[in-house]
């Protein structure tokens, strides 16, 4: 294909809509997940443990929602190769 007849652009916006849903699904994520350890520090229950737990969870989402975000990015410059 030599021309694009706009898909280029849908493919990009697709991926940018993406992005912008990972990003609230990963604050919704992070926050659910982390209310445990936030009661816990507030509560004074382990505070050293709920401060390692936060670091983790949030670490762990944080390189799961970016590999998401890393395959959609490929998907999308393979779907704009394709229009080429």
């Amino acid at each position: 294909m030599t021309e694009d007849n706009g898909l280029t652009g849908i493919a990009h916006a697709a991926r940018d809509a993406f992005d912008k849903g990972a990003s609230t699904a990963q604050g919704i994520h992070e926050t659910i997940a982390l209310t445990p350890f936030d009661l816990m520090e507030r509560l004074g229950v382990m505070p050293e443990l709920a401060a390692e737990g936060k670091r983790v969870t949030s670490t762990t989402l944080a390189t799961i929602y970016d590999k998401v975000r890393d395959v959609n990015h490929r998907v999308s410059d393979y779907a704009v190769s394709l229009t080429r």
